[in-house]
């Protein structure tokens, strides 16, 4: 039940807490084991809902094929590059990097300045190809400048998409790579934030009182359990999306999670979250690519004959 029940709780928790040094240890009880049983579960239902995904995606390309039309899909992919850009734009101006709890020195006024101008481009559009690349150019620089266990937290993420856009005209590997990168930013959340460093997720609770199982007559479901529940919640939905099953629905249901989140707690929240927005419009309109090495040699099958219908 926790499984489910939990989502909500998906965050950055590190934007709205401090990072202290406390020591926290899961009590492990039938109720983990519940949880346990919850996410398993709900990788299996997504995996038997593949073909059902397949059908509706071909009733959507009908209805809508501008969509995977050359000037469509140029649009959505432009889509995604302006927010990012907005938000490199916002950091700027917030004066902290990549996120809200990534503060800069003035010896990194350049890196900040360089966030900037990747902004602009970004939101303007000039080049995806270049765009990817100034992506990738930036989270070198952060990686040199802060430690690993800050960085980590959004390198999969933005490696997704500095190769996606790098990758733009092979859409089948581009959006593979975004893919694996969303899938596992989502994983690498769950276990450094949630299951490493509990401690940060019970201040969070302190601060947001969302475990509302306790008022449902669940005494037994403490917080604690709660912040493991929301690890579970967010390693199953990166594990579904890495190995592409159902794609686009996990997708879906991923962002309500986050729209939802962001309306509560506002607009760092919204802010912090727009690149996720952006890969996550990718992966529901096109899907997440090849699944294994075949997708290099072959395009993606469902946008190529959609674009034939769309020219005819």
């Amino acid at each position: 039940m926790g499984y489910w029940v939990s989502p909500p709780a998906w965050s950055h928790v590190r934007w709205f807490v401090q990072n202290d040094s406390k020591t926290v240890e899961f009590e492990w009880s039938w109720i983990y084991a519940l949880v346990l049983f919850g996410g398993f579960l709900y990788c299996m239902v997504n995996r038997s809902l593949q073909s059902l995904e397949s059908v509706a995606v071909r009733k959507v390309s009908d209805k809508i094929p501008y969509l995977w039309s050359d000037i469509g899909r140029r649009k959505v992919w432009h889509l995604t590059s302006a927010l990012i850009g907005l938000t490199f734009i916002f950091n700027y101006f917030s004066d902290v990097l990549l996120a809200p709890n990534l503060e800069f020195s003035p010896a990194q006024s350049f890196v900040n300045k360089f966030q900037l101008a990747i902004g602009i481009a970004l939101t303007l559009g000039i080049s995806l190809r270049s765009s990817g690349y100034l992506i990738l150019s930036l989270m070198l620089l952060i990686a040199a400048s802060y430690p690993l266990s800050i960085w980590i937290d959004y390198s999969f993420e933005f490696l997704g998409l500095a190769l996606a856009f790098i990758w733009y005209k092979k859409p089948d590997l581009g959006l593979f790579a975004l893919r694996c990168g969303l899938g596992l930013q989502l994983m690498t959340l769950a276990i450094h934030n949630k299951w490493l460093n509990p401690h940060l997720g019970l201040e969070f609770l302190q601060h947001y009182h969302w475990n509302f199982m306790s008022y449902l007559g669940w005494h037994s479901f403490s917080d604690l359990t709660f912040v493991f529940s929301a690890g579970m919640a967010e390693f199953c939905f990166g594990l579904v999306i890495l190995l592409g099953w159902s794609t686009r629905l996990v997708t879906i249901t991923a962002l309500s999670f986050f729209v939802l989140t962001a309306s509560i707690l506002g607009i760092h929240e919204l802010i912090g979250h727009l690149p996720i927005l952006g890969a996550g419009i990718l992966l529901i309109v096109f899907g997440g690519g090849g699944c294994n090495l075949s997708y290099i040699r072959r395009p993606l099958q469902l946008e190529s004959q959609v674009v034939t219908r769309y020219a005819n």
